[in-house]
């Protein structure tokens, strides 16, 4: 097996690991994120971590998305709170954490000659997380990334001083279609898949020779789209278009046209690299099934290790395999994850009533593994690495304890069921048991009955183009027709993983665990003996899933993600001949493709659309950014209700900028409070002061940074139903008028319910998973009418008592009315009342408020484009951190 086994004497994780050097690739990615929260925490004697991070655009370099898109996460909030705050958080980093600017894709990784000096000079360990793990991605870009990267690494450890330790995340799944066991090793170098299952007409595989022939292939693919005889397909795809550009225009009139003429200029070349993309991913999968992988991902990931494992020589390798990983089982809190992982965008739309069907069996194994087992397996293995040659761990739970897709589909049924989604006016969304098919009749049914019967509607209506309904009636069945497209496809490439049950082995992994001290079992648990799976379904992953991911609003990233661009024809000339070593050794790479190629990808992903709005992510954020109406507002609203499946780039976030904002609030009358409502808030607020002031012994500081005249909004942190009493009782003389927003598939989902809230305590119904607009429109009401207005920016209660992310509802609303928002911090309330619980216990609770932040102020120093979206994301992270100061604050003994 070419393995070599670690000593057998435990060996203390944090004493292994305190005062070495670190460099981990991947470090803005989900596994890399937790990877670096985990060490920090666990391991603060740790010297030095080094991110290499690829600088994006001209301006932004490394240590700027450091911050912002590592450091700001909500993943860190534990360790914010041990260090006493942002400011302890911020020394404590100091320059233990050191951001390097790098591309792992570059031919020497980019790296400038002093960091690379450097970094040789320092290293101990080297962590590669780094990979493009979409099943069907561009073949050129997982090549590079996902077989040669880790080669670009290996040769930076190969120059290092202490000889570091490499360490590869790759995945089970790189044991593509074997059945059975599947043991913790490489296949040897001559071996593929399709060898191990008796394909006898296949030659010995030549790991080299193949590298150089898919680069061969992508530049004949490029080459071929010149030709005369692909012009008609090109024109074909151009046409198309062309034509929804022109539908679209005659919706949203003249504003629109400007960008129908742009479309109708600059298609034709669009429609090429759309032609070459779909070509380099067909022939990334085609050539991946030929030797017996799934998809193009577990293929070059699958290369990248026959190339480690030959070439890594005196360096100590350590290949780590995770299976599908998914939201935390524990740490660092129950159900943390980030962006939509494999299943959840058919869990979310299951939940949303869009999906009722999906290709798979009921007795099939899916082998899904929490994200904090992953990790602490990688800081293990960090810690006890091999003496010499390489190892294999394989961290997945389908040997140990399997979970069926019938029992999933059950627990998420059940889920549902008993805590139902909510559609746009608030009424629970009713499902049903979920109807696992096979493949077969699952594609065989999608066709005959939903895509045949669309397409030729949608040909139809292109035939009567010329009639004035049917340019936005055939927008509408083109978007349809898409999204039955995108669900055959999608239901495609996970057939091996939702029809196949693979039996991955992890003796390695087990052995690596019984070998660990007891504290460290305790502080880096990975095993799975007590794992179960109901409690992990139903009670972590989907309720962290829509806490996180369905129903938060993202930070944004600091500027839009530019396409990866190919490279040109020379190079791809040179690497389909040259050895592998020029393909990593350091060189200059050569100009990326023009402007209009880059266009290309631009204007190509709004194409991407799915059944019941999975992956319909940037073509809805176009509707809302040309919605000239409320009309069309509220229709694009209703279109992102539905799930994203993957985070989406700032270049289109960007236009949520909604220019029909101020519209929207325009003001509306207020009827006047009745005689019984008065006097039934009267005798709630002394009730409550009396409680507050007896069984919390409440405790008010800040007051005086309440404004005293006009309107403004107070923003609170959120744990606890005793919040909303607990600040408003606290505002003195505000507090018997004040009103607070409410959620309003909480508290405004019955009848009585909402009669209770809503007509006695003039509470304002926010929809947290529909369209917002009508919500926005009763706080602008309120405040028009000098109302203060308690608004809790998390949207639901934290489960942990920490901050969750932040919405950015208030950052709309405050800075379109230009009226301040008053931070506040409630502690004491999640000890007394915390969430799942229905009987206070007496703790004392205490209430600060801040300064007021008003928007003019808090936006000008970020608001680099003039975008009232770049102002609202700016408004809201200040008053995050005006409320952390005030947590931190209160944490502080007088």
């Amino acid at each position: 097996m070419g393995r070599d086994s670690q000593a057998s004497a435990p060996k203390g994780i944090r004493a292994a690991l305190a005062g070495k050097t670190l460099l981990v690739s991947g470090a803005t990615g989900f596994l890399g994120k937790a990877l670096i929260e985990k060490l920090l925490f666990e391991i603060p004697a740790i010297k030095r971590i080094y991110l290499l991070i690829r600088p994006r655009g001209g301006d932004v370099p490394a240590q700027a998305r450091l911050k912002a898109d590592i450091f700001s996460s909500p993943l860190f909030q534990r360790l914010r709170t041990r260090e006493e705050g942002r400011e302890g958080f911020e020394a404590f980093l100091g320059g233990k954490v050191v951001a390097v600017e790098g591309d792992l894709m570059q031919v020497g990784l980019g790296l400038a000659d002093e960091d690379l000096r450097r970094l040789a000079k320092e290293i101990d360990l080297i962590i590669n997380s780094a990979a493009t793990v979409q099943f069907d991605e561009r073949l050129d870009l997982a090549l590079n990334l996902n077989t040669l990267g880790p080669q670009r690494l290996l040769a930076l450890a190969k120059s290092c001083l202490r000889r570091p330790l490499l360490v590869q995340v790759s995945t089970c799944y790189v044991g593509g279609k074997l059945a059975g066991p599947i043991p913790e090793q490489v296949l040897e170098q001559e071996q593929t898949i399709s060898h191990l299952r008796g394909d006898a007409n296949l030659p010995p595989f030549n790991v080299d020779e193949e590298i150089r022939h898919l680069f061969r292939t992508i530049r004949q693919i490029i080459q071929e789209s010149h030709h005369p005889e692909r012009r008609v397909e090109i024109v074909a795809l151009a046409r198309e278009q062309l034509l929804n550009g022109q539908a679209a225009s005659k919706r949203q009139g003249s504003r629109a046209a400007n960008g129908g003429q742009r479309l109708a200029e600059v298609s034709f070349e669009a429609a090429r690299g759309q032609w070459i993309a779909r070509r380099l991913v067909s022939e990334g999968m085609s050539r991946a099934q030929r030797y017996g992988w799934n998809d193009t991902y577990t293929f070059t990931k699958a290369l990248g290790e026959k190339l480690l494992v030959r070439d890594h020589g005196a360096v100590p390798l350590i290949i780590l395999r995770p299976s599908i990983i998914e939201s935390s089982l524990r740490e660092p809190e129950a159900g943390w994850i980030e962006g939509y992982r494999m299943a959840d965008p058919m869990i979310a739309a299951y939940g949303l009533g869009k999906l009722r069907k999906f290709s798979s069996r009921r007795e099939v194994v899916l082998d899904v593994i929490p994200l904090d087992v992953v990790v602490n397996t990688l800081i293990a293995a960090m810690a006890h690495p091999p003496a010499a040659g390489h190892v294999v761990y394989q961290t997945a739970s389908g040997s140990r304890v399997p979970l069926t897709i019938g029992r999933l589909a059950d627990y998420i049924f059940e889920y549902f069921r008993d805590h139902p989604m909510r559609t746009r006016k608030g009424q629970p969304i009713r499902v049903k048991p979920w109807r696992l098919q096979p493949q077969e009749e699952f594609q065989r049914h999608l066709y005959w009955r939903s895509f045949l019967p669309v397409k030729m509607l949608h040909r139809v209506l292109r035939s009567l183009a010329w009639l004035p309904f049917a340019p936005s009636l055939l927008e509408k069945v083109g978007k349809l027709r898409n999204a039955l497209e995108q669900l055959r496809h999608l239901s495609t490439i996970y057939a091996p993983y939702t029809n196949h049950s693979p039996l991955f082995e992890t003796k390695a992994t087990e052995k690596l665990f019984d070998l660990l001290r007891e504290e460290d079992r305790q502080r880096f648990n990975f095993s799975l003996a007590d794992l179960d799976w109901e409690h992990y379904v139903k009670e972590v992953h989907i309720p962290g899933l829509i806490r996180n991911v369905i129903q938060a609003e993202r930070p944004p990233r600091l500027t839009a993600i530019s396409p990866v661009p190919l490279a040109d024809e020379a190079t791809l000339a040179a690497w389909g001949e040259a050895p592998i070593a020029e393909m990593i050794a350091p060189a200059s790479m050569v100009d990326p493709l023009t402007e209009a190629e880059f266009t290309l990808w631009n204007e190509t992903d709004a194409l991407e659309e799915d059944v019941a709005g999975i992956g319909m992510g940037e073509a809805r954020d176009q509707g809302a950014a040309a919605a000239t109406t409320l009309e069309e507002l509220e229709q694009a609203e209703a279109s992102r209700a539905a799930p994203l499946p993957t985070e989406r780039p700032l270049r289109l976030r960007r236009r949520l900028a909604i220019p029909a904002v101020p519209a929207i609030l325009a003001p509306q009358r207020r009827s006047p409070l009745t005689f019984m409502q008065v006097a039934f808030r009267d005798f709630i607020g002394v009730l409550g002061l009396i409680a507050n002031r007896v069984y919390f012994r409440s405790e008010v500081t800040g007051l005086d940074h309440l404004p005293t005249d006009g309107a403004f909004i107070v923003a609170s942190n959120h744990c606890s139903h005793l919040d909303t009493t607990a600040v408003i009782l606290s505002m003195g003389p505000y507090a018997l008028r004040a009103c607070v927003v409410g959620a309003r598939d909480y508290f405004f989902n019955t009848r009585l319910k909402a009669w209770f809230f809503g007509s006695l305590l003039k509470a304002i119904p926010f929809d947290r998973q529909g369209n917002f607009i009508a919500g926005i429109r009763q706080c602008r009401e309120a405040l028009m009418n000098r109302t203060p207005v308690l608004i809790y920016p998390e949207g639901t209660r934290s489960l942990t008592g920490m901050l969750q992310p932040f919405k950015l509802g208030v950052g709309v609303l405050a800075y379109e009315l230009k009226v301040p928002v008053v931070p506040a911090y409630v502690s004491g309330t999640y000890q007394a009342l915390p969430k799942g619980s229905w009987f206070p216990r007496p703790y004392k609770v205490r209430v600060r408020f801040g300064p007021p932040l008003t928007p003019s102020a808090a936006t000008a120093e970020d608001d680099r484009d003039g975008s009232p979206y770049t102002a609202y994301v700016t408004l809201v992270r200040r008053l995050r951190q005006a409320i952390e100061e005030l947590r931190d604050a209160s944490a502080t003994p007088a």
